[in-house]
């Protein structure tokens, strides 16, 4: 016969199982679906952007609200001549003129004692009703769809001849 290591190699070879080539593991059962993954992407990426969009809107209602009070800053300046003067009818075309060329809503002045003296809009008295004191700082807030800035009307000392209350639409 043969070589006796040569038939122990074969029948070593012969007992030894046959195995089928590695396949992947199948995916587990609970793993997410793959369109509802995109989904999920989607819905994230669309939330980033209005994230974005409300941030931006939010930033550009500040630069709007600083530029207002600016304005009305310089505008109080402006005031405290014709307050000075104390003429009502003076006072009345002052603010008329003011309304027609800088596209406010209302423009009203009130006295040191807060009472109305010149208005374009007759329902005024009821508008500043919760004005206690002359703000020596512009105050901007919105009502609606307007934003509302009062200031006091103040010299170059700290003598306060009235108010000034500003409505616009932007």
């Amino acid at each position: 016969m043969g070589d006796p290591e040569s038939e122990s190699t074969a029948a070593s070879v012969a007992h030894t199982p046959v195995t089928e080539p590695a396949t992947a593991p199948a995916a587990p059962a609970d793993r997410m679906p793959t369109w509802l993954r995109y989904g999920f992407f989607a819905l994230i990426i669309i939330a980033l952007f209005a994230f974005q969009s409300c941030a931006a809107g939010y930033s550009n209602e500040l630069v709007r609200r600083e530029t207002f009070a600016k304005g009305i800053d310089s505008l109080s300046a402006a005031c405290v001549p014709v307050m000075v003067e104390n003429n009502a009818n003076r006072m009345q075309i002052f603010i008329e003129r003011i309304a027609q060329q800088g596209g406010l809503s209302r423009v009203i002045l009130l006295d040191r004692n807060l009472k109305v003296v010149a208005t374009t809009d007759s329902m005024a008295s009821q508008d500043v009703s919760d004005i206690r004191s002359a703000p020596l700082k512009t105050l901007v807030q919105r009502r609606g769809d307007r934003l509302r800035a009062t200031r006091g009307i103040v010299s170059a000392g700290d003598t306060v001849f009235g108010v000034l209350v500003v409505e616009w639409k932007p």
